[in-house]
């Protein structure tokens, strides 16, 4: 079991519950952005929620993120604390169980522009998602 497993989960649940929202036109994926430390994802106009993930497999923990920019949150007809907690229920309902993670993750925080999440990782990889005129990421980082 590896970090790498909880993205995949995290990943794989989240182009679900966007495609479920938002059937047409399916969310496109972009280019995954790596940076050291916690840094925005590009576009300063959003919503970031933010929260830790343990794994029993592994040592220490990881920082979770979604982003959203204003337009994807209209385009899917949700807040982001909506489409948060519906994701969360696929990734440990369905997806831990599907790939045998024994994980937990803590309830998310709002994190303000310009303010540091509860855990700030040594690298972050924000994977952006688009999501009719805007666009969701999804941040992961240890």
């Amino acid at each position: 079991m590896s970090w790498n497993s909880l993205v995949q989960a995290f990943h794989s649940a989240l182009i679900d519950e966007l495609t479920e929202r938002q059937p047409e036109p399916k969310p496109t994926l972009g280019l995954p952005r790596r940076g050291p430390g916690f840094s925005e994802p590009a576009g300063a106009d959003r919503v970031l929620l933010a929260a830790t993930a343990e794994m029993d497999a592994m040592e220490g923990r990881a920082l979770v993120a979604l982003a959203f920019e204003p337009s994807a949150l209209q385009t899917v007809s949700a807040s982001a604390p909506e489409v948060w907690a519906s994701w969360l229920g696929r990734v440990t309902g369905h997806e831990f169980r599907l790939r045998s993670i024994a994980a937990r993750v803590s309830a998310p925080s709002e994190i303000a522009h310009g303010k540091s999440p509860p855990l700030v990782p040594g690298s972050l990889v924000w994977i952006p998602i688009g999501v009719g005129e805007g666009s969701c990421y999804l941040g992961f980082g240890v």
